[in-house]
């Protein structure tokens, strides 16, 4: 397989495989290698609405490398995943320390 011939981590080439099996078993699809576009980015917002974004995108970078790998290899014509829209990942808002004389105000009035 590509992955090991690359040097990826055997738990990278599992995670890989792991969500093209998942993408067959929700959609259908015997084959994930004969994907739409259109099946790939339904499956996709399916995910949106129930999984964090960060997974989101590492399934959408698992589409990407096995696309990528079919068409690189000439076993598909197409990379639908090549048209898939990147995913966001939102920035989280940095929380700056309480100040310590809060802190002890606050834990005070918690024992009273």
């Amino acid at each position: 397989m590509a992955l090991r011939a690359a040097r990826r981590a055997e738990t990278t080439i599992n995670a890989r495989l792991g969500d093209l099996r998942r993408f067959e078993d929700a959609t259908g699809c015997e084959d994930a290698a004969g994907a739409s576009v259109k099946e790939l980015r339904s499956y996709l917002a399916d995910l949106a609405v129930s999984r964090r974004p960060e997974y989101v995108k590492r399934v959408r970078s698992s589409f990407r490398v096995f696309f990528g790998w079919l068409h690189a290899e000439g076993l598909r014509d197409d990379n639908p995943a090549s048209m898939l829209a990147a995913i966001s990942i939102p920035r989280e808002v940095r929380r700056l320390p309480a100040p310590e004389d809060l802190v002890h105000r606050a834990a005070a009035a918690k024992q009273s």
